[in-house]
């Protein structure tokens, strides 16, 4: 879930979509927004990561994160395990391992709304 000022403005599962399949044993875990999602970010940004419990359907918090997208200077943003609330308090590391990070990508949109 991507969140902008306190507003939803994506989610993997919107408009009937299936959330995004990992497992903890997986060697990379990874997913990409395609170009149609189209999510434009500005301001104080949250995006949250939930764990679809298989037996009951239910979502379970997993992790969040903040950034304001006035700091963002390069194309590709890592947060690691210690910058990302509920992964840095993992110390045992039963969710999260010690290299635990989320890369972001960036494209600036221009004042003409084009992406570069």
């Amino acid at each position: 879930v991507i969140e902008e000022h306190d507003r939803e403005i994506y989610s993997s599962t919107q408009d009937g979509g299936e959330p995004f399949q990992m497992t903890h044993d997986q060697e990379k875990q990874e997913f990409a927004l395609s170009d149609t999602d189209k999510v434009y970010l500005r301001g104080d940004v949250r995006i949250t990561l939930y764990d679809r419990e298989q037996e009951t359907g239910k979502d379970r918090l997993l992790c969040y994160f903040w950034f304001h997208t006035g700091f963002i200077q390069d194309p590709t943003t890592t947060f690691s395990k210690a910058h990302i609330d509920m992964a840095w308090s993992d110390t045992n590391c039963r969710t999260f391992r010690d290299e635990f990070r989320i890369q972001l990508g960036f494209r600036h949109l221009s004042e003409t709304g084009k992406l570069s």
